[in-house]
């Protein structure tokens, strides 16, 4: 059977950096390099952005706007559905990221157009999609539109339990773990080249010479838990000397994040760096990742730290999650801590910054999982043999 031709449907998507944005990039760059034509319909950031362009290979239409009354919903409503109409002979499948108005909009176009949709849940836990549509009225009507997809893919046991909760049919829901690319492995001299290079760049960037690095990502969703970790990070000083911390993120969290660290007189020992194409410098660079919020997936840019053989701090004791849904094992690839909670998190970055051997064997064992569990190349063989049987039903 021919190569799918894909839209995928995704409010965040590149130049923006957030976990959301990450994943839609990521997934419509592997379907290009799978060599399926791929078109991403997403939301337009800021003003100067282009209506469309092209981004490796990947067709970008940015037909989505944030909603400011009814009249700007009723046009882009209508904008959507027409460029559905007038696109119809040009792509298979519909992959809408997230089970939000937008995958309702794309499920009505297609009972019209007869077009196979495959929704992608995006959050999980309290406060996810699946949360929101069992405890609210509109909830509820989102829901009963967003299970008329032909499949719902989750990304994790977690989510697919909370598909079925919600009342999602069984035989529509598809399990499909996320995956990527594995880099290089880590050479033993990289962290100095990379952190040369990286000052050489951009001077805000320059480290003392024995200074240990950790790396955090923003997300939109859980600002409380890295507001703990800026709050904390003078105590881990005080105990940890050597300690420094980057922020990855979006521009707008960065944004945030850097007027926190303003009113907590920080900034310097703690910077956000900006936003990046390419973050895989930044992991080179670094001694560990730290993710101090409750992990009920694993967030992408924890996986390519992971893969780039960085130990982990995780929070444990996440309600609902078996630990072999995550891939932070205490003691193996990393160290899981209670939630909030400073003593165990300078215990944990003791460990870490003193014995480098075990710090290299968590890394080593880090990547390993990955290899074994969330390569793209599983994930993308897991889209290709659903699209397929999709397209051959219709």
């Amino acid at each position: 059977m021919k190569a799918p031709r894909v839209v995928l449907v995704s409010r965040r998507f590149w130049p923006s950096s957030d976990d959301d944005a990450a994943l839609a990039t990521r997934m419509a760059t592997s379907f290009v390099d799978r060599g399926w034509p791929t078109t991403v319909i997403t939301q337009t950031g800021q003003a100067h952005w282009p209506a469309s362009y092209d981004h490796n290979g990947v067709r970008v239409e940015r037909l989505l706007r944030p909603a400011r009354g009814w009249l700007s919903v009723w046009n882009q409503r209508h904008a959507v559905l027409r460029w559905f109409e007038q696109q119809r002979a040009t792509f298979d499948v519909v992959v809408p990221l997230g089970l939000n108005d937008d995958a309702a909009l794309v499920i009505e176009a297609s009972k019209r157009l007869r077009f196979p949709v495959v929704s992608r849940v995006l959050q999980v836990g309290p406060g996810g999609e699946c949360h929101q549509q069992m405890h609210t009225s509109a909830g509820m009507r989102l829901r009963r539109a967003c299970a008329k997809s032909d499949v719902v893919v989750a990304a994790s046991e977690l989510a697919e339990r909370e598909l079925i909760a919600a009342g999602y049919p069984r035989d529509r829901i598809r399990l499909i773990t996320p995956g990527i690319t594995l880099p290089e492995p880590r050479r033993a001299d990289a962290r100095s080249a990379i952190r040369a290079a990286l000052s050489t760049a951009d001077p805000g960037l320059n480290l003392p010479e024995n200074a240990w690095l950790a790396l955090h990502s923003l997300h939109a969703a859980r600002p409380e838990s890295t507001m703990w970790l800026l709050q904390v990070w003078r105590t881990v000083v005080a105990h940890h000397p050597r300690a420094w911390l980057w922020l990855l993120g979006s521009a707008e969290q960065q944004l945030w994040a850097r007027r926190q660290l303003q009113e907590l007189n920080l900034l310097g020992r703690v910077m956000p760096i900006g936003a990046f194409d390419d973050v895989q410098d930044f992991f080179l660079a670094a001694d560990a990742f730290i993710e101090p919020g409750p992990t009920y997936e694993p967030p992408l840019f924890m996986l390519q730290a992971m893969a780039a053989e960085l130990p982990v701090i995780a929070v444990a004791g996440n309600e609902g999650v078996p630990e072999s849904g995550l891939p932070v094992i205490d003691g193996r690839s990393g160290r899981r801590i209670p939630p909030q909670n400073v003593e165990a998190l300078l215990a944990a970055i003791e460990q870490i910054e003193q014995r480098p051997a075990w710090s290299h064997e968590l890394g080593c064992a880090g990547r390993q999982i990955v290899e074994q569990r969330f390569r793209v190349e599983a994930e993308m063989e897991a889209y290709a043999r659903l699209f397929d049987k999709l397209r051959a039903a219709r």
